[in-house]
């Protein structure tokens, strides 16, 4: 989904893509797909867990605010408000 966004924004794949320490990530086919759209790979460093954390947080923020969106009815004031 964030691939097919980026070409739609921007018209273009990302240059680079940073993932953390997965085995969905560390996998062959994986590393196929990133040669094949020669995208480079940067992984985080797992024995630093504060690196990701702006990137986490972003995420927990817009979870939370997409939770909120789909519980609250029409009219009904948002909690965070």
């Amino acid at each position: 989904m964030v691939m097919r966004l980026c070409v739609k924004r921007y018209g273009r794949l990302p240059t680079a893509i940073t993932v953390d320490g997965g085995p969905e990530f560390r996998s062959v086919y994986f590393e196929q797909l990133l040669r094949c759209i020669e995208l480079r790979k940067h992984q985080r460093p797992s024995s630093e867990p504060r690196f990701g954390s702006p990137l986490e947080r972003l995420f927990g923020t817009l979870d939370t605010s997409f939770i909120y969106t789909c519980l609250v009815t029409p009219g009904e004031a948002h909690p965070g408000a």
